[in-house]
């Protein structure tokens, strides 16, 4: 399996891809290394995403941006080889580095901006699912948010796929909660974290394309719902 790149990538200028496989290695044990200086405390809902995973059917994992450091590391780290991670990287010059990281950890990276190219994305997304049986990894607050809006993306993804949507995220004991406009949110080394995996939820049989709004809320609500088990969990701020 390959990058999906139906459409043309932004031209990445020659030092920048001579450079990108000699930093990608760097970056990936670096990544690997600060995931491991962490303890888990506990799995909440581990059941959610092994019974699904077990049938080796698609589905789209779903956290807030926020939280997206430790929700990703977890897929990786219990990964199965029936579950086929997949992800959005941004077609610009940037997005290349980013793409050989995901690959060298195991993911299937998709070539894609969910603000320049949605259209062209979502099929894409929909075509790995279908033809590939990978399970697209969804931040459904975007890169640009606002911060906790459930956007439409994933819910028209299942829609078109039948795939279940799965809440995910987790809380630190200790954390640092950077100046972004989501407060993204970076566990100290070494902190307790909780995961929790809420229930899988698909959108309902008969439903219109146009009618998302009122999904988009149950979603909403199961994230919000699923962080503050989390931090309640491991006693963090």
């Amino acid at each position: 399996m390959t990058d999906s790149t139906h459409y043309k990538l932004r031209e990445i200028p020659r030092w920048r891809r001579r450079v990108a496989p000699l930093l990608a290695p760097l970056i990936t044990l670096a990544v690997r290394l600060y995931w491991r200086t962490v303890r888990v405390k506990q799995v909440i809902g581990s059941h959610h995403l092994d019974d699904l995973a077990a049938q080796g059917l698609p589905m789209i994992p779903c956290h807030w941006h926020q939280r997206q450091v430790f929700c990703t590391a977890y897929l990786f780290r219990t990964r199965r080889r029936d579950f086929k991670m997949s992800g959005l990287v941004s077609p610009s010059r940037d997005g290349e580095l980013a793409a050989l990281v995901m690959r060298q950890l195991g993911a299937h990276p998709i070539r894609g901006s969910d603000r320049r190219t949605g259209a062209q994305a979502m099929r894409e997304l929909y075509m790995a699912m279908k033809n590939d049986r990978l399970s697209p990894v969804m931040t459904p607050d975007g890169s640009k948010g606002p911060v906790h809006q459930f956007k439409p993306g994933s819910i028209m993804l299942s829609h078109l796929s039948g795939a279940p949507m799965v809440p995910l995220t987790f809380g630190a004991k200790h954390a640092w909660k950077l100046r972004t406009w989501d407060s993204f949110v970076v566990p100290y080394p070494f902190s307790s974290i909780v995961f929790v995996i809420g229930e899988p939820r698909t959108v309902p049989k008969g439903s219109k394309f146009g009618d998302t709004a009122a999904m988009q809320e149950v979603m909403r609500v199961a994230l919000n719902d699923i962080d503050e088990i989390a931090e309640k969990a491991v006693g963090g701020a």
